[in-house]
């Protein structure tokens, strides 16, 4: 469990990131009609059982009372997402201004760990904002949250950057602990990961003892104390603008965030 998880605990996901709305389609004919045929085929039935004409009457009032509660809860629950889907952001409350200033063209950074189950959840989601956005610059940052017994995950992700298996590592990794049930405690650990992926012991040994490797973790921790980073998963734009996972609500309003404000350039 990583230390705050605060910051995305009403964060919903989903596989393939579907958006996260009971009605996700507006409002068509078919709504109206289903609306419509929901009183049509109640009545029929009334009609069938031979009830008095009093009866039916009040049965009837009945059925378009439901009928109508039912139209309202499609209308309004359509309309809600539609507009939780569109609404403009806001400054304070979905994003906070970290910076004056960022940088000269778009860019994501996603701050994780690897044993964050939030992370694992959206790795779906970051990998389809990379497909979908291949024109806004993405970049991983591994934190530990300020625990040393969380830095070899830190550690595990450069090692596979500097190996150059990263593309094959990166998933295995957090599929080994989340499904495997399989944690890092150890340089040993490690090793014999990244054997399985085909890196030769001596050339492990000689990246772990690395002056890049231990660059690599000093500027991560350093992005991570810049910009506050309290909990994983976080997502920064621009290197100016932290998002408020919580406050979005959704990875919909996550995505429209993350590309709107990148586009901001100054």
């Amino acid at each position: 469990m990583v230390k705050d998880q605060s910051s995305f605990s009403s964060v919903k996901t989903v596989s393939q990131n579907a958006p996260l709305f009971t009605f996700t389609k507006p409002i068509n004919r078919f709504d109206t009609l289903y609306c419509s045929s929901f009183s049509f085929v109640l009545a029929k039935i009334a009609v069938s059982t031979h009830s008095t004409p009093y009866l039916i009457e009040e049965f009837m009032k009945n059925i378009l009372k439901i009928g109508l509660f039912v139209c309202l809860s499609v209308l309004t629950t359509v309309s809600s997402n539609l507009s939780a889907a569109k609404r403009v952001l806001v400054e304070g409350s979905d994003y906070e201004v970290m910076t004056a200033s960022g940088t000269k063209t778009p860019e994501i950074m996603e701050f994780f760990n690897y044993g964050c189950p939030h992370c694992y959840t959206m790795e779906d989601f970051t990998n389809n904002f990379k497909k979908k956005h291949s024109d806004i610059k993405f970049i991983a940052v591994p934190t530990d949250l300020g625990h040393p017994q969380w830095t070899i995950y830190v550690k595990a992700y450069y090692l596979g950057e500097i190996l150059k298996v990263i593309d094959q590592s990166h998933g295995k990794i957090f599929q080994r602990i989340h499904v495997q049930n399989k944690a890092f405690t150890s340089d040993a650990d490690l090793k014999a990961f990244f054997a399985t992926l085909g890196v030769d012991g001596a050339l492990f040994d000689k990246a772990n003892k690395s002056f890049t490797l231990n660059a690599k973790i000093r500027k991560a921790k350093q992005l991570a104390r810049k910009f506050a980073i309290q909990g994983t998963p976080m997502f920064v734009a621009n290197q100016r603008f932290k998002l408020d996972n919580k406050k979005l609500g959704t990875t919909e309003m996550i995505e429209k965030a993350m590309v709107d404000l990148s586009q901001i350039i100054n």
